[in-house]
């Protein structure tokens, strides 16, 4: 048996097994992403070991006990990398255990499970400390989990719609973009809490006629079900009837937390304007 192409050659194979699976099964949202990693990992696990047989790198006879090994490891790593999505490093490393499991079976059945098990325990001993890491470390790696391509979009085309909807003044399709426990913090003002208080406070603004609103995303950052978007606006309005234009322009934050049918919606809304506050 060739111990390090043996594990090596498992390991590679199973994480992007598990990596492509996840990728096909997000599109079926976290439990699609979960299965299909799952899937994915088991099919280049037997993949792997039907590869190493034929090299011979595996003693004969060893493929069951291999293949049984690798899935005991990969049953392992699978709750490591789960609870270490904030980091890319454990999930990789956790992949490991597949290798050492491998290697486990094989010597189990070839009679050489002593040099398999003290692989299996030396890394297994690295994945639990890399999945150990202090929760302080952790919120300074939240950085490291990002949106989906797909949810990024969502938003991006949900503040797009945002955007004609102000200008248009069309507040009750706005409304199906608000959380119903919307937080709209408005300068000077205490804070609107719930559908009710905003669309009181949004009928302010029908006595005036929106002559342009732009806004203008710039990043939209997340992790999991929670999102913001940053965004710069300018805008231009008049009282109903007048003829003279105010203008305004300045920053505005969108909070949003995914529903469980895949869309989001804004849980708090916050600007500020650029124009200064004239002296007294």
């Amino acid at each position: 048996m060739k111990p390090l192409p043996v594990l090596l050659t498992s390991w590679v194979l199973a994480g992007l097994g598990a990596a492509v699976g996840s990728i096909l099964g997000n599109a079926f949202g976290r439990v699609g992403l979960f299965a299909g990693a799952v899937v994915g990992g088991g099919l280049a696990i037997a993949g792997s070991v039907t590869l190493l047989a034929k090299l011979r790198w595996l003693p004969p006879g060893t493929r069951r006990g291999a293949m049984a090994g690798g899935l005991l490891g990969f049953l392992i790593a699978v709750p490591i990398a789960v609870s270490n999505l904030h980091t890319p490093i454990t999930p990789i490393v956790s992949c490991a255990l597949v290798g050492a499991g491998v290697l486990l079976g094989a010597g189990v059945v070839s009679g050489r499970a002593k040099a398999s098990v003290i692989t299996l325990l030396t890394l297994f001993s690295g994945a639990w400390v890399g999945c150990s890491t202090p929760d302080s470390t952790r919120v300074g790696e939240a950085g490291l989990c990002a949106l989906s391509a797909e949810d990024v979009a969502w938003i991006q085309n949900m503040e797009a719609d945002y955007e004609r909807q102000v200008e248009a003044s069309d507040f009750e399709a706005m409304a199906g973009f608000l959380d119903d426990a919307i937080v709209l913090m408005v300068p000077n003002r205490v804070d609107l809490v719930g559908r009710i208080q905003v669309r009181e406070w949004q009928k302010e603004w029908e006595a005036l006629t929106f002559k342009t609103y732009r806004q203008t995303v710039e990043s939209v950052v997340g992790c999991g079900d929670l999102a913001y978007a940053k965004m710069s606006y300018s805008m231009s309005f008049a009282p109903l009837g007048a003829a003279d234009r105010i203008s305004d322009s300045g920053r505005r934050v969108h909070v949003l937390r995914k529903r469980p049918d895949g869309t989001w919606a804004i849980t708090h809304d916050f600007f500020s304007s650029d124009r200064l506050v004239p002296a007294e």
